[in-house]
């Protein structure tokens, strides 16, 4: 008997629920014959076998609107929902205990939600949990991690950000620096492609031993710049090589930077005790010394992100290409983009004194304009 209509792709309808009935009753076909001729799966078959009605007499049935209203404020209460946990420490030297909580979410995945959900008597399935979140326009964001501030550490950072606002001046600003680690495969994880049935997705080449280099970069407006390679995969960097490496060879940097008197700024690492050295050759530094744990207050942050993106968009292979595309891509950033970075510390010594010297999260571009 040929096929006439394929029922895997459509909906099983009166058609096809009389003709099994004949191919099982008057034919005394089998189940798997059938499902075969009709293109659908046997356990199909079987579940209109049973149900002895066609699919248009069958009366679904739907929850009601009351039901659905109260499952759906449900599950907007189960991912609200907060855990508190509290942690006891012993530092080794000092036998000081140290009790702190944390606060996390209880329940991080649409599985653990439907699980304690079903828990309560809720009967619902992870499609319909994850349906009603989509509803609740509620979005699985991944979670920051964020160093862990003292009060001392957020009584420095408002006084800086205080003096900042009052002292340093807007047009100048001055010159930001830092060190960052930029790899050729920087994104772990699972990456999705929208693709049709019958297309294979891209596939993305990935090293099973990165490599990596280290940079420092500063910044300054008018169009002032300077990178610098360093080799610390094979030595540590130290004061020494921080100032033989990096300050000696960008003096005639400095030299401009005196020239149109913006200040040059340095983060309060360990390797970074070259004031003596800087003084030396007559670079101004600022008045006040950087507060520590102050990495969101640099805009050089937002750089070293432009060149992180750019290097994993490139799919770049080995230390040299690495180097060559870091210091391609960083001399292609435009001079306007580099500026309007710098012009955003203002508001961000204005956002950390409305946090009380928390952490914030200034906003990141992937690309330069």
């Amino acid at each position: 008997m040929p096929i006439y209509k394929s029922f895997r792709q459509l909906p099983f309808d009166d058609q096809a629920y009389f003709l099994l009935l004949f191919m099982t009753q008057h034919l005394q076909w089998s189940l798997s014959a059938c499902a075969e001729t009709l293109d659908v799966h046997h356990s199909t078959c079987q579940y209109w076998l049973a149900s002895e009605v066609p699919p248009s007499k069958k009366e679904r049935a739907k929850p009601d609107d009351l039901d659905a209203w109260q499952r759906k404020m449900c599950v907007y209460r189960v991912a609200k929902m907060r855990s508190r946990i509290t942690s006891t420490h012993i530092t080794p030297v000092r036998k000081f205990v140290s009790t702190r909580a944390v606060v996390v979410p209880t329940f991080s995945s649409v599985r653990k939600m439907t699980a304690y959900m079903k828990s309560q008597g809720i009967k619902c399935s992870t499609s319909t949990v994850f349906r009603d979140l989509v509803e609740l326009e509620l979005v699985a964001k991944a979670r920051r991690r964020v160093p862990r501030l003292t009060l001392q550490h957020k009584k420095a950072r408002v006084a800086y950000c205080q003096w900042a606002l009052r002292n340093i001046s807007a047009e100048l600003v001055m010159c930001f620096s830092d060190e960052c680690w930029i790899t050729n495969n920087p994104r772990r994880g699972k990456h999705y492609m929208w693709c049709s049935k019958d297309e294979e997705p891209i596939a993305i080449p990935t090293d099973p031993h990165p490599f990596k280099v280290c940079i420092w970069i500063a910044i300054a407006k008018g169009g002032l710049r300077a990178i610098t390679v360093l080799d610390c995969c094979h030595e540590n960097m130290n004061a020494a090589r921080y100032e033989e490496e990096v300050l000696g060879a960008n003096l005639t940097f400095f030299a401009d930077l005196r020239d149109k008197g913006i200040p040059f700024q340095e983060d309060r690492h360990s390797m970074h005790k070259s004031e003596k050295f800087l003084l030396d050759n007559n670079v101004i530094l600022p008045d006040r010394q950087w507060p520590a744990k102050g990495a969101d207050l640099s805009p050089v942050e937002q750089v070293n992100q432009w060149l992180k993106y750019r290097v994993a968009e490139r799919h770049v292979f080995g230390v040299e290409e690495i180097v060559e595309v870091v210091k391609e891509e960083f001399w292609k950033i435009p001079v306007s983009s580099i500026d309007a970075a710098i012009d955003s510390f203002h508001q961000r010594c204005r956002d950390v004194i409305a946090a009380r010297g928390a952490i914030i999260k200034p906003k990141r571009t992937k690309k330069a304009n």
